[in-house]
């Protein structure tokens, strides 16, 4: 018996890209799936593509929303979901034919609670040069794992299909009680560090599956705000803390010690550009964030980054 497939992409103003996104999908050599384009209050045309498409194929389901972020956009279609797997996928990018075949395959074969891909293909928009910082770690996992080895690959240099929602496949009931935080940044390190700690296996598929685009006006390439600076930090101390309740040492987080000393780098230089009184407005803030990541020993279990607990904004 066929099990459904619900892909969830949010849309919002990305006609350019949504065809070659869509057609895609479509193209999947495993066809039990449920394709949910969730428009997110796109201005442009990409609302009339996603009603066009479900006019020529039945496995589409438009759903327009007013706009309200990719948060809102991913929990709409997790609410609207109705087939037995999840996944995802951004509407800028595209996948090969056999993906999902070779996701169920591998995720049923192991009766893991998630599989992931290893890796993805980078591709960089015409014109436009990849930067050398994009994060295009594999994982050197491959194959079936304890939930705690993809922990600890993850904790220890954070590859790049570890620290996004894509390129996954889970089941349902995974989000039975998890949504997206709503008006966050960073949103999948809100969410993903829960999402593992909840799964005692995990299956690692290799291969060329899954396109990423790289383009200047992707959120992911915008220019780092006062804001933006915090809640980049805090979502790592999310992460942290998340996993501090699982008794992992701080030894562990080797990669988000030099990430967090970087931001805070980059932080201050930015409090330097701002008028003076922007920067006693944020000034505040770094100050919070820099005198937490003095106050952690990193060698040892100490507990201390548990300082946003009870920070309702966290």
């Amino acid at each position: 018996m066929s099990e459904t497939i619900s892909i969830i992409v949010p849309v919002y103003n990305c006609e350019k890209y949504l065809e070659k996104c869509v057609d895609s999908m479509l193209g999947q050599t495993y066809g039990d799936l449920e394709i949910l384009l969730v428009n997110d209050g796109s201005t442009d045309g990409s609302g009339a593509l996603c009603d066009q498409y479900a006019k020529r194929d039945k496995r589409v389901r438009p759903i327009h929303k007013p706009n309200g972020g990719v948060s809102t956009a991913r929990n709409t279609g997790i609410e609207a979901a109705t087939g037995e797997y999840i996944s995802f996928i951004d509407s800028d990018d595209w996948i090969a034919p056999k993906m999902y075949s070779e996701l169920h395959q591998a995720l049923t074969k192991d009766n893991a609670d998630m599989v992931t891909l290893c890796s993805a293909v980078i591709v960089a928009e015409e014109g436009y040069q990849i930067p050398p910082t994009c994060p295009s770690r594999p994982i050197y996992l491959e194959g079936f794992h304890p939930a705690v080895e993809f922990w600890n690959e993850y904790l220890d240099q954070e590859p790049l299909l570890s620290m996004v929602v894509w390129g996954k496949l889970c089941k349902r009931s995974f989000f039975h009680n998890r949504r997206y935080a709503v008006g966050r940044l960073y949103e999948d390190t809100l969410l993903l560090p829960e999402w593992y700690l909840d799964c005692k296996t995990i299956t690692c598929l290799p291969g060329d599956y899954y396109f990423y685009l790289q383009r200047p006006s992707s959120t992911m390439h915008g220019t780092l705000t006062p804001e933006k600076y915090c809640q980049f930090i805090d979502s790592r101390l999310h992460k942290i803390n998340t996993f501090y309740d699982r008794g992992l040492t701080d030894l562990s987080y080797a990669f988000d010690c030099f990430l967090i000393q970087g931001l805070l780098k980059f932080f201050e230089f930015a409090l330097w550009r701002l008028d003076e009184s922007e920067r006693q407005k944020w000034l505040p803030e770094y100050e919070k964030r820099l005198q937490w990541f003095k106050d952690q020993d990193w060698t040892i279990h100490n507990g201390k980054t548990r300082w946003t607990r009870n920070r309702r904004d966290l």
